[in-house]
């Protein structure tokens, strides 16, 4: 059995609900809505890559053109989703441009020489660079960008929290480098890392995940700060592919001999084994929301559910773009006959959509966004830090109330018994009549990432209560899939409850 000592990351998955439409969402502008009503949360963005307007589809059912844009966008080699409405699209001659979906807007954000460039991106931002080797990098995140030079030539590259984290070689030595936005401290550098798979970026920017150069089979997390290591895990065969979960709590690894796959997760310090593969893993890919894996060797393709179960063969080949899993289970994939939806339980049906574009997912309606000072008692907010918002929870886990929890229903206060958080939906954790074990709770979960608040409340009997919080969020589907992803990750009994704006 695998053994593991790393803090790494936790799983997600799907909400069961449909998002709703937020009334004050921003209305298209510069495009024709092709449909008699507004978009939904989430769409998949179909941009061609010879050049041209692109496509908003249903993610529900991409068969339908929710709108068609009015803009001609540039060929398009890659395109990575920022955050809302934003995409970071990589053009020709190394030319990096910005489209604002909800405008129908392009932006030319710079240029990286040397060809082809390779464009990542995280829940921190993307960041682009030459593939043919070069030391210049250009970070983006929302609607900001910087402008890097790294030491040597970037052969793998991250957005992390307010920078980069860069491996380059110079001299034939690869080192790991740190590269804040801002040049107020010297930025940390170590050797020690990069062996194929290169790395990727977990806890929200916090973490960085390599195969140890050293071992094969050791997976060492690094802290950002310091570039210490902070964990490690170590498995009975050696690393082949890596992929964090959309929420950034779980780390997904693939290993040869035998072909395998495992989740390590940073709550509970645990691996466990997802599934024995047909073949070794070359690269993993977990579905938008989180609820599966795709898995290819380089030639077959794979689904795997992450709660548990065999692997299902996906007809249609591995790009960087497709194919891409959506929340109902079912599977956008590229074959030679064109674009195909594959069922959750199986059997295919042609897709009636432009198979020569590159397909991203987008977040339509912005979230609401958290507060930047404490609430009501609740630990200091990191304005920097971003809430799990693109994870929607896993399949539901095991329920285990956390030490003093209220009961899971609603508390109903008196009049003028509520204090504390914006409004917004929130889902509950924890519930008491002391504040001491709530605050701890909640100082917990920020720590690891989340959006939190403390609410003290009075119910009908006029007895004082304490609540723990995560969010706010736009839409109750969000904080329903909130509540899922903590059952499941962190075993907390969690409720949802909606805050209305004070009259």
């Amino acid at each position: 059995m695998a053994a593991a000592v790393l803090a790494a990351a936790g799983c997600d998955g799907r909400s069961d609900q449909r998002p709703e439409r937020r009334a004050d969402a921003p209305a298209p502008q510069g495009t024709a809505l092709v449909v008699g009503r507004a978009a939904e949360e989430w769409g998949l963005l179909a941009l061609p890559r010879d050049g041209g307007p692109a496509q908003l589809r249903d993610l529900a059912s991409p068969d339908r053109t929710v709108r068609e844009g009015g803009t001609r966008l540039p060929p398009v080699a890659e395109a990575r989703h920022l955050e809302g409405a934003l995409v970071a699209l990589a053009g020709p001659a190394g030319r990096v441009f910005r489209y604002d979906v909800a405008r129908d807007s392009v932006t030319e954000l710079g240029r990286i020489a040397r060809g082809e460039l390779r464009l990542r991106a995280s829940g921190e931002g993307a960041v682009a660079w030459a593939a043919a080797g070069a030391p210049d990098l250009l970070a983006l995140a929302g609607d900001r960008r910087w402008e890097h030079e790294a030491s040597g030539n970037v052969l793998w590259a991250g957005a992390i929290h307010d920078g980069v984290a860069v491996l380059a070689e110079a001299e034939g030595r690869a080192t790991l480098q740190v590269i804040p936005h801002s040049d107020a401290t010297a930025p940390p550098e170590t050797g020690g890392v990069g062996a194929p798979p290169p790395g990727l970026v977990a806890g929200w920017g916090r973490r960085l995940v390599f195969r140890d150069d050293d071992d094969p089979r050791a997976l060492v997390a690094l802290a950002v700060e310091s570039l210490e290591p902070v964990g490690r895990a170590r498995f009975d065969g050696p690393i082949t592919a890596l992929a964090a979960s959309p929420s950034s709590h779980e780390i997904y690894a693939a290993i040869a001999d035998p072909p395998a796959i495992f989740a390590v997760n940073r709550f509970a310090f645990t691996v466990r084994r997802l599934a024995t593969l047909p073949a070794t893993a070359r690269e993993i890919r977990p579905s938008l929301f989180g609820e599966a894996l795709l898995v290819t060797d380089g030639e077959a393709i794979w689904r795997l559910p992450v709660s548990g179960g065999l692997p299902v063969e996906v007809r249609g080949t591995w790009a960087g773009d497709l194919p891409l899993g959506l929340p109902d289970g079912g599977v956008l994939s590229r074959t030679a006959d064109g674009l195909r939806l594959v069922a959750p339980g199986g059997g295919s049906r042609p897709l009636e959509a432009p198979a020569d574009a590159w397909w991203v997912p987008v977040r339509w309606v912005p979230p609401v966004p958290r507060p930047d000072v404490a609430e009501a008692g609740g630990p200091p907010a990191d304005p920097g830090r971003r809430a799990p918002r693109d994870a929607l929870a896993a399949a539901e886990g095991e329920r285990t109330a956390p030490d003093g929890a209220g009961p899971p229903e609603e508390l109903p206060p008196a009049e003028g018994g509520e204090t504390g958080p914006p409004p917004g939906y929130y889902a509950i954790v924890g519930s008491a009549r002391q504040p001491e074990g709530i605050e701890r709770l909640v100082t917990d979960l920020s720590e690891a990432g989340f959006p939190v608040a403390v609410q003290t409340i009075r119910d009908l009997a006029g007895e004082t209560w304490h609540r723990g919080l995560v969010g706010p969020f736009a839409t109750r589907a969000e904080a329903d899939a909130a509540a899922r992803q903590l059952q499941r990750e962190r075993r907390l009994q969690s409720w949802v409850t909606g805050i209305e704006p004070d009259a």
